[in-house]
Parts: structure tokens; C-alpha cells; sequence
């Protein structure tokens, strides 16, 4: 339910409150995309279009940002595309793709991210294993975690997608979870079926609704060789600043409208893959007991994502629910805390499915 990227307003951050950079800073900006962009390149099935990206990067893109400091508001939409590409790589707040569970940071080289994340990788391998991508016929969902051997946690507005108008626990067709899908090598390597919906939610979700939980929690089928699942943290601090993962298949299933040939060549072969995105929470614009806000990378498809703190990453803290852009960019999450209390309706659910609690 993420709102669309408003890449100007994105973009002009940059350059601080006083609107100020200098050729330099622009060009290394670019050089770090670039880079990026090659990186990729050397292990996409899409060489030489991403090859072609980097070079339109080199040749243009300092130009677009120099333009953009200068308060230039009417762009073509390449190079429109070309900012979009210079936000997915400058390392600001990446999303790495996994393999073997593990989040692979060298196609950010220069990010600060990096080592940062390097560090974390053996205990977040747990947290990345046992979160899946929502399928349904022809498309995904969304994102849900393992938080009980067989029950998984998504959004309410996830649910929405998957089952009738008017009843909210029969599906519409056939759907499944899989924990797999790090590439395209990978998808149904550890699929499952979901069979039921154990708990709905109470609210329909139109749009994200703080008064609301997005939540749900659905069983699915058994295997043997499904990762273990998460514990629930049900008690942590949820102060601004606190290092964060995400863990979840990003996937803008459709392009924005003046997106042109650079945003499908670049994004196309990403899209729906497991990510691992760092952040920070931060200060709530609008705060709401029981939720926290943050400032990862997230896209649709990354709805019902598991956040881990960076430094306890051995119990899910938070669940994604949405997000917006524009002038207070925020994402949100609820906290699984909310769920920890021995008189609450969905803790007896968890326990009767055999949660654990840290």
C-alpha cells in the first residue's frame, strides 16, 4: 500500500535545506549509481540494457541533478527514469538481494550500509529463511513470516487480496507461500499451501488507517524442511534511531505513468525477489500507540515484511504495513509486542499454534 515515489521531491534532499552542492558531489553521486548499475549488470540476464543504463547515468546524470538543484520542475521521462535508478543505487538505503539467505552487499560498494550489514548477516539468516512471498495465480500478494510452525503473519490488506469481498476467510483461488524466490532459479523451491485464515483482522484496510491493525494471520501446510519460525519480541524499545531490517519481496507490479524504457530495463528483473533493506526508525510524524515509523526501502509487494532490530535480529519486532512520499516521508509497522499480552485475543491464537516469545 506504499503511495507512488515523488522522485523530485526525493531527489532534492540532497542537496539540504539550503539547496546547495557542489559539481563534485553531484558527480560522485553519479559514479556511485553508475557503478552500482555495472555491478548489477555483470549478474543480470539483461547485460547490456543495464550496461546501456550505466552509460546514460555517466553521460547524463550529474546534468539531471544539476538541473534539479536549480529548481528545474519539467522533465522527459527518461529523465525521470534515470533519477528513479539514482535512488534504487546510490547506497543511501539499499535493498540487497539474498543468497542462501544471506543479504549480498557488494553491489553497493560504497554504501555505509555495507559493512554495517556484513556484520549482522549470520543471525539475520534465520529471519530471511522463514520470511515468504504470497502468491497467487499470476501475481503476488505480498509478504508473510513464519511466527509459529505452521502459521504465518501478513497484513489484513494482504488477506483482502487473496479472499471474497464478503467473506474474508474464503479465498478466491489458489494460494500459497513461498519461502524461497531469492531469483528466478529459486521460485517454488520451498512452496506451500495456505489453507486457512485463522485470524482476519477486525477493520477492512482501503488505505493505511493508524486507528486500525493491519494484521492476519493465516495457517498453512506442513513440511519438513520449512525454515523455523520466528520468535515474537515482546518487549523492545522502539526508540528513534534504533538500527532495523526489513525482510521482503518488493515488487512495483506496475510501472508509474510517465516511467519509460530505462524504469522497465533497470527494475523488471528485481521486482519480487527477496531484499533484505537497513534503516532507522524514526520520529513519527503522526505517531500511534503500538506502531513505530521507519525509513527503509519498501515497494508494493513488500506489505506484511518482518522488521528486526540490527543487534537482536533473533525475534521479529515489527510488522510493514504501509507507508508514504512527499513533503514527511515515512514507512510504518506495527509492533509485535501489541500481541504479547496474556489477555489479548490473538496472543491465545499464537500460543495455541506454539509461538515463542523473547
Amino acid at each position: 500500500m506504499q503511495q507512488e515515489f515523488n522522485e523530485i521531491s526525493y531527489l532534492r534532499d540532497y542537496f539540504g535545506p539550503d539547496g546547495e552542492a557542489s559539481a563534485a558531489y553531484l558527480t560522485q553521486i553519479v559514479t556511485t549509481c553508475a557503478a552500482t548499475v555495472s555491478n548489477l549488470a555483470a549478474v543480470s540476464d539483461n547485460t547490456a540494457a543495464l550496461e546501456s543504463i550505466a552509460s546514460q547515468l555517466e553521460n547524463k546524470g550529474v546534468n539531471i541533478l544539476s538541473n534539479l538543484l536549480h529548481d528545474k520542475s519539467s522533465f522527459t521521462i527518461t529523465e525521470l527514469d534515470i533519477m528513479r535508478v539514482i535512488i534504487a543505487t546510490d547506497g543511501t538505503r539499499p535493498s540487497y538481494p539474498v543468497s542462501n539467505n544471506m543479504p549480498v552487499t557488494s553491489l553497493y560498494d560504497d554504501s555505509d550500509w555495507k559493512n554495517r550489514t556484513d556484520s549482522r548477516a549470520p543471525a539475520l539468516r534465520q529471519a530471511i529463511s522463514c520470511t515468504g512471498r504470497i502468491n497467487i495465480p499470476g501475481g503476488i500478494a505480498g509478504t508473510g513470516f513464519l511466527v509459529a510452525p505452521n502459521l504465518i503473519m501478513t497484513n489484513r490488506h494482504v488477506l483482502q487480496a487473496i479472499t471474497e469481498r464478503n467473506n474474508r476467510t474464503a479465498f478466491v483461488n489458489h494460494v500459497s507461500i513461498d519461502f524461497g524466490c531469492e531469483d528466478l532459479a529459486s521460485d517454488g523451491a520451498l512452496n506451500t499451501e495456505i489453507l486457512k485464515v485463522i485470524y482476519p483482522g477486525v477493520n477492512e484496510i482501503t488505505t493505511p488507517n493508524h486507528r486500525f491493525m493491519d494484521m492476519a494471520l493465516l495457517e498453512i501446510g506442513y513440511r519438513e524442511d520449512l525454515p523455523k519460525p520466528m520468535k515474537i519480541c515482546a518487549e523492545y524499545e522502539q526508540d528513534a534511531g534504533t538500527g532495523i531490517f526489513l525482510i521482503g519481496f518488493p515488487n512495483q507490479q506496475k510501472a508509474p505513468l510517465n516511467a519509460g524504457t530505462v524504469y522497465r530495463d533497470f527494475f523488471e528483473n528485481f521486482m519480487g525477489y527477496k531484499k533484505v533493506a537497513p534503516g532507522n526508525i524514526i520520529t513519527a510524524f503522526d505517531s500511534w500507540p503500538g506502531r513505530f515509523s521507519h525509513d527503509a526501502s519498501t515497494l508494493r509487494g513488500n506489505s506484511g515484511s518482518m522488521v528486526v532490530a540490527i543487534g537482536n535480529e533473533s525475534c521479529a519486532m515489527g510488522l510493514h504495513y504501509g507507508g508514504i512520499q512527499g513533503i514527511n516521508p515515512e514507512n510504518w509497522a506495527h509492533g509485535l509486542n501489541l500481541f504479547c499480552d496474556p489477555e489479548n485475543d490473538v496472543r491465545h491464537i499464537l500460543d495455541t499454534y506454539g509461538a515463542e516469545y523473547v
